[in-house]
């Protein structure tokens, strides 16, 4: 598996007994997370502020240590200005919306090998 961590333990045996336990820790290399970040959910503040959560990508998913996410947010009718923004939180807040606009927004988490897919599209109205 991915970006994981093992524990190795030896220790030699003789007629005698048992040895000493040699302990060795050795993480496998880390590749981009193959899931997107889960449990997704919005609450606005005000009418033009929205704060954002997640959870990483299912641990079975995340293939590495999880180093940032990126935040695609836009309106629904409005592809051409997309507003991009990047964390290494779980949560982000975007202010000055415009009012009884419906906007869309994903995610993605990134390991230090690159991006795992983007969520689902998320649809928040003011």
């Amino acid at each position: 598996k991915e970006g994981v961590e093992y524990e190795f333990r030896v220790a030699g045996q003789n007629h005698i007994g048992t040895g000493q336990e040699a302990i060795k820790y050795m993480r496998t290399p880390e590749g981009p997370p193959t899931g997107p970040p889960t449990n997704i959910s919005y609450h606005f503040q005000t009418p033009d502020i929205v704060c954002i959560s997640w959870n990483p990508p299912a641990r079975e998913h995340r293939n590495g240590q999880i180093v940032k996410y990126d935040i695609l947010f836009h309106k629904k009718f409005d592809q051409n200005n997309i507003i991009s923004r990047n964390t290494s939180h779980t949560k982000y807040v975007f202010t000055n919306l415009e009012e009884n606009t419906e906007y869309v927004f994903h995610i993605k988490a990134y390991t230090s090998q690159g991006p795992g897919p983007n969520s689902e599209k998320n649809y928040n109205k003011n």
